[in-house]
C-alpha cells in the first residue's frame, strides 16, 4: 500500500529532472560545462557520452588505452623555452 503523495511526488522528481536536463542542454550542456574522465561531450545532444574505443572514437576524441574508453583531449601544453633571463624571480632588484 502506496501514502496517498506517493505518486505524486513520483512525477514531480521525474519532471524536475527532464527539466533541469533541457535547461542543463539548452546553456550549453558539455559544449559548457566539459566532461568527466574517460567521457565526451556530443555536439548534437548536449549531453556526455562514452564510448569504446573499439567501437571507433569520434574525431574530435582520444582513446583512453588504460580505460577503452574514447575522451576528450588533453588540453595543449605551452612550450617550455624559456630563458635563464626571462625569469624575473632570479633577478636582482635593479638589474
Amino acid at each position: 500500500m502506496q501514502p496517498a503523495g506517493a505518486t505524486s511526488n513520483a512525477g514531480l522528481a521525474v519532471g524536475t529532472v527532464a527539466i533541469a536536463s533541457a535547461m542543463w542542454a539548452a546553456t550549453g550542456g558539455c559544449n559548457f560545462q566539459g566532461c568527466p574522465y574517460g567521457s565526451h561531450c556530443n555536439a548534437k545532444t548536449g549531453f556526455c557520452d562514452v564510448t569504446k574505443c573499439a567501437q571507433g572514437c569520434p574525431s574530435d576524441t582520444v582513446c583512453n588505452e588504460g580505460l577503452g574508453l574514447c575522451q576528450a583531449p588533453p588540453p595543449a601544453q605551452p612550450p617550455n623555452d624559456f630563458l635563464p633571463e626571462d625569469n624575473k624571480l632570479n633577478t636582482m632588484p635593479g638589474q
